[in-house]
């Protein structure tokens, strides 16, 4: 057992090997299982234990990308339960969720003999009356108004009939982000209160959607970050357009690796040459030579790119800030500060109008639907961003 709490603090990413494997065994809420007996079985070895309240949590050291089987006893069947499968990442270090469903059996006290007298047995029961026949099924509506609102499967959507709480809470962000400072999500925390309704933020479906979304683009740390386009060359022959066409340019631009040396690459990417091919002559961008593709590079929460979005970004500013933006045509690099990093994303998810696709539920189609319009036809990290709605967000808002 070991502790969570600083788990990506101590195990920084190593580039191209396995990283470790934190199996945490919680309930639908994120909060630690007691009394769990488990079993782990990776690489021809295994551990075994049972949790406690305090200790809930496994580290599994791998060297191989091997799946990781996690067993744990099954009281019905008497015998150890396979209840995951999990792969290794190469180079990050993975923590992985375990929810556990618990079930409680009605308990039935006999009558000793000896001690208490038996009851006389119980008289039969008049038979009641006959009820009148039921009158006509009524043809109007009765005054109810059905919701018309249907998603893409012509499925009604239905409002939620739970309040909802009129605060996002520094407690429900740590279950999603374990590595943030207390101050910083409170910070994050304030900043959203501040109007959760004009930010479509005001279901549990809704929040749970964007903070998934948030913590595959921010990580566990929920930080700010700017593009830095370290990309390799067949990466970015399969990203951007610009270099499918160009393959002999990737080559050129992208990070080579040393085999033999993974620290040292052969060839270092050239960030910038990258980012005014890439994004050269793209919405509103100039061409190549203006700069303009790494002036209004990736930046903030959901790395709001290219001039038409920073533009768009600025334009709308003062319609849900109110407050004079420090225009962001001309600092581009203000989006990658605190708040307007939040702020950015919160402008995304409206002008875009991804609340709606929030509201289709609770499924993995709909985090599906979500990724598409955040990250784009290319939907990279779709597991892993179902996997943060379903293990993360949606548990700490419901």
């Amino acid at each position: 057992m070991s502790d969570w709490t600083d788990f990506f603090k101590r195990f920084l990413p190593q580039p191209d090997v396995p990283n470790v494997v934190m199996v945490r065994f919680v309930n639908r809420y994120i909060q630690p299982m007691d009394d769990i007996k488990y079993k782990i079985v990776f690489e021809g070895q295994e551990l075994q234990g049972t949790t406690t309240v305090e200790n809930h949590s496994v580290e599994v050291h791998v060297k191989t990308t091997q799946p990781i089987k996690v067993y744990a006893w099954s009281r019905l069947q008497k015998n150890f339960k396979l209840i995951d499968t999990i792969t290794p990442k190469i180079g990050e270090p993975l923590m992985v969720y375990e929810h556990m469903k618990t079930v409680k059996h009605k308990g039935k006290t006999e009558r000793h003999p000896q001690n208490s007298p038996a009851k006389p047995p119980t008289p039969p029961k008049k038979p009641l009356p006959k009820k009148p026949a039921p009158g006509p099924s009524p043809t109007t509506d009765q005054g109810a108004k059905p919701n018309a609102k249907k998603n893409a499967d012509a499925e009604p959507i239905h409002e939620p009939e739970r309040p909802v709480s009129d605060k996002i809470t520094e407690l429900q962000l740590k279950a999603i982000f374990p590595v943030a400072t207390k101050e910083h999500l409170q910070e994050v925390a304030d900043e959203l209160n501040t109007d959760l309704k004009k930010y479509k933020l005001d279901t549990v479906l809704r929040r749970a959607h964007f903070f998934a979304q948030v913590h595959q683009e921010a990580s566990a740390t929920l930080a700010a970050k700017e593009e830095n386009l370290n990309y390799k060359p067949d990466v970015l022959i399969s990203k951007f357009g610009y270099y499918g066409k160009n393959p002999k340019e990737a080559k050129e631009d992208g990070r080579i690796d040393n085999p033999k040396s993974p620290k040292k690459p052969l060839q270092l990417a050239k960030p910038e040459v990258i980012a005014n091919k890439a994004y050269g002559n793209r919405g509103k961008n100039g061409n190549i030579e203006s700069g303009d593709g790494w002036r209004y590079r990736g930046r903030g929460i959901f790395q709001l790119t290219l001039k038409e979005n920073y533009e768009a970004f600025e334009n709308e500013y003062k319609t849900y800030w109110g407050d004079s933006s420090p225009n962001f045509l001309k600092n581009p690099e203000k989006v990658k500060e605190f708040p307007y990093y939040i702020r950015s994303a919160v402008w995304y998810w409206l002008h875009n109008k991804i609340y709606e696709k929030a509201d289709e539920g609770a499924t993995d189609k709909a985090v599906n639907a979500v990724t598409r319009v955040v990250n784009g036809a290319h939907m990279d990290a779709a597991k892993e961003r179902r996997d943060a709605f379903n293990n993360l967000s949606y548990g700490a808002f419901k």
